[in-house]
């Protein structure tokens, strides 16, 4: 689907520094509406349709492209499909955003996304490490705050997967394992459980880099806000992306939108 951002719209887009080749979707009442509520709205994608063939703003750039086969689409892959106006993956590569770019401070990352089917993991607690990786489910990462040259930025993913007659809800930050190490483990930073088993979750992540904090909100229930810390890597490379990942099981995603909060 291409959808023309009105003229005012593409300048507004070229005040917010590194956003300036985002792609921008949605009508002129909407997007005034949301204006009116303090936001501005970058791009949103339905997923009625391949991902990766969705240009919003008719730039050139496709805003979705499958990691490491950027010319392919979700037709070359048996593991992903476009099902009753979702993304289903199973065990499919992540897709992931483009362009890169810079997130600022504010940006609200809006999707909706559930679980299908997973191994039945016992559940993390809050506050604790983990070092193995073994996350199954709906993964949306997002990597930010970003220093390229010094492999130094900040990465963040929710998760949702089902475990006995509910979905769990957890948000994770991928950091080091020790100061002056590169080694990554991971931190339990939220999670929300009893959420209904065969739904779709809305969830909101709002990035308020200036404080290093990641605020939540889960079908419209403001969850708080949470710390997150920056990680080193050992070399430099460009994740400046958002990700949606499912390492195992089968998983699907309804609506993905990226807005800055004024």
């Amino acid at each position: 689907m291409k959808i023309k951002a009105p003229a005012r719209f593409r300048t507004l887009l070229r005040l917010i520094p590194g956003l300036m080749l985002v792609a921008g979707c949605g009508g002129g009442d909407d997007s005034d509406a949301k204006a009116n509520d303090g936001v501005q709205e970058i791009r949103t994608n339905l997923f009625d349709s391949d991902p990766t063939q969705q240009d919003t703003d008719g730039d050139g750039v496709k805003d979705w492209v499958i990691r490491d086969r950027e010319s392919e689409h979700m037709d070359d892959d048996p593991k992903m499909s476009i099902e009753s106006g979702a993304i289903r993956s199973q065990n499919g590569d992540p897709i992931d955003s483009r362009p890169r770019m810079d997130y600022p401070d504010h940006t609200e990352l809006i999707w909706s996304a559930r679980a299908v089917s997973n191994d039945e993991i016992e559940p993390y607690a809050q506050g604790e490490y983990y070092i193995d990786w073994n996350f199954p489910g709906a993964q949306t990462w997002v990597n930010f705050e970003y220093d390229v040259p010094n492999a130094h930025w900040a990465a963040a993913f929710a998760m949702i997967y089902k475990y006995g007659d509910e979905q769990i809800l957890y948000v994770m930050n991928q950091i080091n394992e020790a100061e002056g190490s590169t080694n990554l483990r991971y931190k339990c930073l939220y999670v929300q459980r009893g959420l209904p088993l065969d739904e779709f979750v809305d969830v909101k992540l709002h990035l308020y880099i200036s404080e290093h904090e990641v605020g939540i909100t889960v079908n419209g229930e403001d969850q708080g806000k949470v710390a997150y810390e920056l990680k080193y890597e050992a070399e430099p490379k460009d994740d400046r992306q958002i990700t949606m990942f499912v390492p195992q099981g089968v998983a699907e995603w309804k609506s993905f939108s990226v807005q800055v909060a004024k």
